[in-house]
């Protein structure tokens, strides 16, 4: 986030948000013609909706995130 903060586009600063979870998760390249990499599985869609509800210039976390990380870094505790 500290990037985004000291980047501007177009004259505006960048408000990027980001989701993370932890889980098991299937990857692979699709396409025939130009090829993209993916990933899918549980973990991914919860990280998305970690993403979409959270603040901008802040990563949201789950609970397994949290409890994984409590003791490394500083949380900033939102919602109930």
């Amino acid at each position: 986030h500290r990037i985004a903060k000291s980047t501007e586009f177009r004259g505006k600063r960048m408000a990027v948000r980001a989701g993370m979870h932890i889980g098991p998760v299937v990857s692979g390249i699709i396409g025939k013609t130009g090829f993209a990499f993916d990933i899918w599985g549980d973990a991914v869609n919860v990280a998305s909706r970690m993403e979409s509800t959270g603040v901008p210039g802040a990563t949201q976390v789950t609970a397994d995130v949290y409890e994984l990380l409590e003791d490394k870094t500083a949380f900033t505790k939102r919602g109930a």
